[in-house]
C-alpha cells in the first residue's frame, strides 16, 4: 500500500493523536533513559542532553523517512517516464 494511500484514508485528527502520543512517548522514554544515565555517570551525562538527543534522533528518523518515501517515488515515477519515451521514441519493428 502506498504511503500517499493511507494517508488520504487516515483523518487528520487521526494524524495528530498520532504524532502527539509518539513524541510523548519519545521524550518520555529519553526522560527515563537519560535518568538512567545520569545514575550512572559522575555528572557527565545531563539528563537535557539525554532527552534532546533522544527527540532529534526521533526526528531524524521521521525525516529519512519521509525522504527515503519521496525518493522511492520520485524513482518510479522518473523510470515510467524513461520507458513512455522509449516506447513513444522507438520506430516500429525495432
Amino acid at each position: 500500500m502506498n504511503i500517499i494511500e493511507f494517508l488520504d484514508k487516515v483523518p487528520l485528527w487521526g494524524i495528530l493523536v498520532t504524532s502527539a502520543v509518539t513524541i510523548l512517548l519519545s521524550t518520555e522514554f529519553s526522560f527515563l533513559l537519560g535518568k538512567r544515565a545520569r545514575e550512572r555517570a559522575t555528572g557527565k551525562r545531563k539528563i537535557q542532553v539525554a532527552a534532546a538527543m533522544g527527540l532529534l534522533a526521533f526526528i531524524l528518523a521521521f525525516t529519512f523517512g519521509t525522504v527515503a518515501s519521496r525518493n522511492n517515488n520520485y524513482e518510479e515515477r522518473l523510470s515510467q517516464l524513461f520507458s513512455s519515451l522509449l516506447k513513444f521514441f522507438t520506430p516500429p519493428g525495432w
